[in-house]
C-alpha cells in the first residue's frame, strides 16, 4: 500500500487545505460581473455565529427542523452545531468544541445526527461525534488513534455510515453498521485523500478525492472501485439526484456529470474557481456553488450553466447547497453566511361555478403552489370586492361579465393571475305575455316555459303557445340556468267547452304565523291536491289528498319560506282553482 508520511500531509495536503483559505482571502478584491438572478432570489443573511459552515441538513423529508455544522478556522478550529426549528428563520447553538472543528455533518432524522472533523484525543474527541436527542447531548465513539482528520461523514440511516479522511500516513474510509460504535477500514482508497461522499440508494455510495478520482462502492462502503479520473484534478464534491443522474466537481471550474449511474462521465468547465457542491431543485434545475461566493444554475440538467447568485462584497466560500421538502433552498458557507431561496409561487384558482344568477354566491378556491403566505383577491362586480382569505365566498348582485384577479406571495416572490370575464351573472328580464284569440305570445324569444294554473305545460317552451283549455296562463324565462320572475297572468276562457264548475277559495296568511288559511266560503271541498309555487314558478310545497274540514276552512304550513308572492293551485278531480297570496316573513 502506498504510504504517506506526516511530512507529506504538512507539505502537500495542508497546502491544499490552505489553498481554500488563500483563495477566499485573495478574491475579496475581485469584482465578479454576475447576471441578475432568474426566478426567486437567493437572499443572503449573516448568522450571529462567525463560523465556516460546512454542512446543512433538513432530514427526513421535512422543512422545519434543520442543522448546520462547521468550524472557526480551516485548520484545527473550534467546532459548532446549530439547529433551527422554524425552517431556518432562526438558529441556536447546540454544541461547540475547542479545537474540534467540523468538516462534515449528516443528520438522518430530526434527532439523530453525526459530525466529523478534527480530533482532540486529549479531550476524548475522536474527530467523530454523534447525537440521538436533537443535539442536546453528544458522544464521540473511538474510530482510530492514528487519525489526522476526517473530511466528511455520510450515513444512510441511523446504523450504516462511512467516514472519510486521512490518518497520519494514508487516506482512509471507515465503515460502520452499528451507528458508529465500531468501525471497519475500507479498501480501494489508497491513491487519494477522500474529500466528499454521497449515498445514492441501497448499498451504493460515491466519493471524490484530491487526486481527481471518482469512486463507487456497492457494499455499503467496504470496497471502492475507481470509475473515472480527471488527470491532475482536485475533486471536492459529488452528489446524485437519482440512481442514474449525478455530478462531481472540483478546482478550476471542473464539473463532470453522469446520466447512467457512473458508467460514463462528461467533463465540463464552468468558470475557473473551486466548486464544492450541487443542489437539485428538480431533475432539470440544479445549482452548483463554491469559492469565492459563486454559484451557477442550470435549467437543463447541467447541459449549460448561467450565473445563479448575486455578487457579495464579502466573497465568502460556499460549501453546501440543499433543497428541503417544500422546495426551499439553503446554501451555507464561511463567515456565518447563509443564503435562502424560497420556491417560486404560482397563482391558480377555480370557482364553484362561473355562471350564476343575481344574488347568488360563488366559492373561489386557490390552487396556488409555492408555500403561499398571503392571498390578495380582487372581484369585479362582487361583494366583497376584495379578500385576503385563501378560499373566499363572493356574492354577485348585478348582471354582467366580471374579471377575477389573484395575487399570491410567499415572502420572497409573488405571482398574479387575472381571468377576464370569468364570472357571468344573469338576471333574465321578466317576460310580458299577450293573448290574441287563443294564441299566447311572449316578448322574450328564447328560454320560455308556459304554465297553466301553476302547472308546467310539458313541451310548451316556444315564444308562443296555443291554449286548448280554460285557465290562468303565465310564462317564466330561463337563461344560463337563471329563472326570471313570473310574467303577467292571463285568463283564457275556451268557448263551447264544458268544464266542471271550479272550486271557490280564498287564501290569506294567518296573522303572526307562516301558515296559510284556505277559506272555501263555507262549502265542503272534500279531498284536494294542493301545490304552492313561488313567483318564479318553482314548486315549493305540495300536499296530496288533503281533506278539507266540514267548516270549509283549512290551515297549511308550507315550511320556512321567504316572504313574497305565492301562487296556490288546488286540484279536485277535473276541478282546478288558482289563487295568489302575499306572504310576509
Amino acid at each position: 500500500m502506498l504510504q504517506y508520511s506526516s511530512a507529506f500531509f504538512n507539505s502537500v495536503f495542508m497546502k491544499q487545505s490552505f489553498k481554500y483559505l488563500v483563495v477566499c482571502v485573495t478574491c475579496v478584491c475581485v469584482s465578479l460581473n454576475l447576471n441578475a438572478q432568474s426566478g426567486p432570489p437567493w437572499v443572503k443573511t449573516t448568522l450571529p455565529f462567525n463560523y465556516i459552515m460546512r454542512g446543512i441538513d433538513f432530514p427526513n423529508n421535512q422543512d422545519m427542523i434543520g442543522y448546520m455544522a462547521g468550524e472557526s478556522l480551516t485548520y484545527n478550529g473550534n467546532g459548532v452545531v446549530l439547529k433551527t426549528t422554524d425552517g431556518g428563520a432562526s438558529w441556536v447553538q447546540k454544541w461547540t468544541g475547542t479545537n474540534m472543528g467540523v468538516e462534515g455533518s449528516c443528520f438522518v432524522d430530526e434527532n439523530t445526527g453525526f459530525v466529523a472533523g478534527w480530533p482532540k484525543l486529549s479531550g476524548s474527541w475522536s474527530g467523530f461525534g454523534k447525537t440521538t436527542d436533537g443535539g442536546d447531548t453528544w458522544t464521540s465513539p473511538a474510530v482510530t488513534p492514528d487519525v489526522y482528520y476526517f473530511t466528511d461523514v455520510v450515513f444512510k440511516d441511523a446504523n450504516n455510515g462511512i467516514l472519510l479522511g486521512a490518518t497520519n500516513t494514508a487516506p482512509l474510509v471507515y465503515v460502520t453498521n452499528n451507528g458508529g460504535t465500531s468501525w471497519t477500514s475500507a479498501t480501494g482508497v489508497s491513491n487519494g485523500v477522500p474529500a466528499h461522499a454521497c449515498h445514492v440508494s441501497g448499498n451504493k455510495y460515491f466519493l471524490v478525492d484530491n487526486a481527481g478520482h471518482i469512486k463507487k462502492s456497492v457494499d455499503n462502503g467496504l470496497t471502492w472501485t475507481n470509475v473515472f479520473t480527471v488527470p491532475g484534478g482536485l475533486m471536492t464534491g459529488v452528489d446524485f439526484f437519482s440512481d442514474n443522474i449525478g455530478m462531481a466537481c472540483g478546482d478550476n471550474g471542473l464539473i463532470v456529470k453522469t446520466s447512467d449511474g457512473g458508467l460514463t462521465w462528461q467533463v465540463q468547465q464552468a468558470g475557473t474557481d473551486i466548486w464544492h457542491d450541487f443542489g437539485w431543485q428538480n431533475q432539470d434545475h440544479v445549482f452548483v456553488i463554491g469559492t469565492p461566493a459563486i454559484g451557477e444554475e442550470s435549467t437543463n440538467g447541467g447541459g449549460t450553466w448561467v450565473n445563479g447568485l448575486p455578487g457579495s462584497p464579502y466573497q465568502a466560500a460556499l460549501y453546501e447547497c440543499i433543497f428541503t421538502a417544500n422546495g426551499t433552498g439553503f446554501i451555507c458557507g464561511s463567515q456565518g453566511t447563509l443564503y435562502k431561496r424560497m420556491p417560486s409561487c404560482t397563482a391558480a384558482f377555480s370557482a364553484s361555478q362561473t355562471g350564476v344568477c343575481t344574488g347568488h354566491s360563488v366559492t373561489f378556491t386557490s390552487q396556488s403552489i409555492g408555500n403561499i403566505s398571503t392571498y390578495d383577491w380582487f372581484f369585479e362586480g362582487g361583494t366583497p370586492s376584495t379578500s385576503n382569505n385563501q378560499n373566499p365566498v363572493v356574492t354577485y348582485n348585478t348582471p354582467g361579465a366580471y374579471d377575477v384577479k389573484l395575487v399570491v406571495n410567499n415572502g420572497y416572490w409573488s405571482d398574479t393571475l387575472v381571468k377576464a370575464n370569468f364570472i357571468t351573472v344573469t338576471d333574465p328580464a321578466t317576460p310580458v305575455i299577450t293573448l290574441n284569440g287563443y294564441l299566447l305570445s311572449s316578448n322574450i324569444p328564447a328560454g320560455n316555459q308556459w304554465y297553466r294554473n301553476g302547472t308546467l305545460i310539458a313541451g310548451a317552451t316556444g315564444q308562443t303557445h296555443t291554449a286548448t283549455l280554460s285557465g290562468w296562463y303565465w310564462d317564466v324565462v330561463t337563461q344560463n340556468g337563471c329563472a326570471s320572475d313570473t310574467s303577467n297572468n292571463i285568463q283564457v276562457v275556451i268557448q263551447g267547452v264544458n268544464e266542471p264548475e271550479p272550486l271557490k277559495v280564498r287564501a290569506y296568511q294567518v296573522p303572526g304565523t307562516g301558515s296559510i288559511r284556505l277559506d272555501f266560503a263555507g262549502q265542503y271541498a272534500g279531498v284536494c291536491d294542493l301545490t304552492v309555487f313561488n313567483c318564479k314558478g318553482m314548486r315549493i310545497f305540495e300536499k296530496k289528498s288533503m281533506e278539507m274540514p266540514a267548516n270549509g276552512e283549512a290551515d297549511i304550513n308550507p315550511g320556512n319560506v321567504a316572504g313574497g308572492l305565492f301562487i296556490l293551485v288546488l286540484q279536485q278531480g277535473e276541478k282546478q282553482v288558482m289563487c295568489k297570496i302575499l306572504m310576509n316573513k
